[in-house]
């Protein structure tokens, strides 16, 4: 089987981080907010965060994808941040929009 690698999609960028599915995975069983903690150096195009609340989660043993989307206000506005694991980030971001807004990992 062909290893996933995480990603990082805000704005129209998309770029793969330097962490497992592990380190998110065991992120999120410390905290839902302790995964964007992790990605919070990378987002500095945002500005200043105000607030940060988690609008839904995916997670797929079978394909072995996982999607985490925040809602984050800034002084520029709300954006939408999703970390992403998949062999392919648009394959991975397709199946977590197929199946429907759960809001639970």
């Amino acid at each position: 089987m062909k290893l996933g690698i995480v990603f990082l999609v805000f704005l129209c960028w998309v770029i793969a981080l330097p962490y497992t599915l592990e380190d998110f995975l065991a992120a999120w069983e410390e905290s839902e907010f302790k995964p964007f903690q992790l990605i919070t150096p990378f987002l500095e195009e945002l500005g200043e965060i105000y607030s940060i609340r988690v609008y839904d989660s995916y997670f797929n043993p079978s394909t072995m994808t996982m999607v985490l989307e925040y809602l984050v206000e800034t002084n520029r506005g709300l954006f939408s941040v999703k970390i992403v694991y998949g062999e392919n980030p648009g394959k991975a971001i397709a199946e977590y929009f197929k199946r429907g807004k759960r809001n639970r990992l």
